[in-house]
């Protein structure tokens, strides 16, 4: 009788262990959401107080300009709270800035925001729909800028931006003409007039690098320039023309000569 009492017992504490486990796994089990939310938000929060100043956005390879720029576009002044913006905004951001060719931006927490950037370098001035913008070596549009104020040639003509910088890669073998050019014209989307230290010169559509070298020549050796000539035509394969200043007549000679 005894053993049969002890066995209802211990089958009684084993009933309850198991629905004592049963319950704690189900609560465990749709509690484990809700804790982790809370903690979520909690940590959330706590980040969201976080008041980042202006040196806690750490902006590297950008000149003061689009540095300023940058922070302009994160408004950040003073104090500023840009860790409410996600890093992909903050990236967004960044490089709508028509200065920055590439950036990546990184967060440091507790309260730190790199960025790192890579600006356009402009190579010339493009003139086009009655404006003028600096230009990088894809042609890309930088900012609108008064000629005057750059000391950079002025490009002119229909998708002259975005052929330009192979003739100025060109030019830039030729100490001669490197620091000279004044302006580069796309005549009929097919070929090149440059404007040297005030001469014009007439470029071929082939043989470029040649008809260069050629002109470089000619500077060098027979002291062509804005005073002796008012245009060098370099565009027969043969011969060169040269259109003297006020007064002088019209000279030919062979290419080279």
């Amino acid at each position: 009788m005894a053993k049969r009492v002890v066995s209802k017992s211990k089958h009684r504490r084993s009933r309850l262990w198991a629905t004592a486990a049963l319950c704690t796994c189900c609560i465990a089990y749709f509690a484990l959401p809700v804790i982790t939310s809370v903690c979520t938000r909690l940590l959330d929060a706590i980040i969201m107080h976080i008041r980042f100043t202006a040196n806690n956005v750490v902006i590297t390879g950008a000149t003061n300009r689009t540095t300023a720029l940058i922070r302009r576009s994160l408004e950040i002044t003073g104090r500023g709270d840009v860790l409410k913006l996600s890093v992909s905004q903050i990236y967004d951001k960044v490089f709508g800035i028509r200065w920055v060719k590439s950036a990546v931006v990184q967060r440091k927490l507790p309260n730190t925001i790199n960025i790192k950037i890579v600006e356009r370098v402009p190579i010339a001035v493009f003139q086009h729909d009655h404006t003028s913008s600096l230009i990088d070596e894809h042609g890309e549009l930088i900012e609108e800028v008064e000629p005057n104020m750059v000391r950079l040639p002025i490009v002119i003509g229909e998708d002259a931006n975005t052929k330009v910088h192979t003739i100025l890669w060109i030019i830039s073998r030729f100490e001669t003409f490197k620091d000279k050019i004044e302006v580069i014209k796309f005549v009929r989307k097919r070929r090149w007039d440059i404007v040297v230290s005030g001469l014009i010169v007439r470029l071929p559509e082939q043989c470029i690098e040649h008809a260069i070298e050629t002109l470089a020549k000619m500077v060098m050796h027979r002291g062509i320039d804005k005073n002796t000539a008012s245009c060098v035509d370099l565009r027969l394969h043969d011969s060169v023309v040269i259109k003297g200043g006020s007064g002088n007549p019209r000279q030919k000679g062979r290419l080279g000569v």
